[in-house]
């Protein structure tokens, strides 16, 4: 499986990475049905991704992967220091 998005630091992962990077993000797609994403969503979390993120484009929502699909006000990397709004990336 491999994210819409991919996150990976400090260093340029190979062609086909062999780790999972330390951010994985799903866009959710208006024909994308929700229980197939939250299973990948699942699937990278098992894989050992430790932010699992998926952005609702339509609602301008965040979700973050804990226990469970959470909806969120911010996407942290607190190891970065960084911490992403939807105002950052939606009009």
């Amino acid at each position: 499986m491999i994210p819409d998005v991919s996150v990976f630091h400090p260093s340029k992962p190979p062609e086909l990475p062999d780790s999972p990077p330390p951010i994985a993000i799903e866009i959710l797609s208006p024909d994308d049905r929700f229980s197939v994403v939250e299973a990948k969503l699942e699937e990278y979390r098992e894989w050992g991704v430790p932010h699992v993120w998926l952005v609702d484009p339509e609602s301008q929502r965040f979700y973050a992967l804990e226990r469970t699909l959470q909806p969120v006000e911010t996407l942290p990397i607190p190891e970065l220091g960084i911490e992403v709004r939807p105002s950052d990336i939606f009009e």
